[in-house]
């Protein structure tokens, strides 16, 4: 996720996320708030977040550190509807409380 913002918050920079059938992979929180923090900085488009974030729960090589990591990336998977500011900040307080 990291590389992915870096390239991304390049001028005219592309980022990209390969989710491979690797080792098993812990995801933290840390690893959602580079997701949740691109998204509100703008660098990632809430239809990448919600790709990003539906293969991750989806492939059987990733564990969730805690249920605040999964509960916010099923909310991130939902690109129905755009995440308000007010939402952003709830997530991004979900993540460093894990409450």
């Amino acid at each position: 996720m990291n590389e992915c913002v870096a390239a991304a918050s390049k001028l005219g920079g592309v980022g990209h996320v390969i989710i491979t059938d690797g080792p098993d992979t812990i995801i933290d929180r840390r690893h959602v708030e580079v997701l949740v923090g691109g998204l509100a900085d703008g660098i990632l488009p809430v239809q990448a977040v919600a790709y990003i974030a539906d293969a991750l729960i989806m492939s059987d090589h990733f564990d969730f550190g805690d249920e605040s990591v999964s509960e916010v990336l099923i909310f991130l998977s939902d690109e129905s509807a755009p995440i308000s500011r007010e939402e952003m900040q709830v997530l991004r307080s979900r993540l460093s409380t894990g409450g």
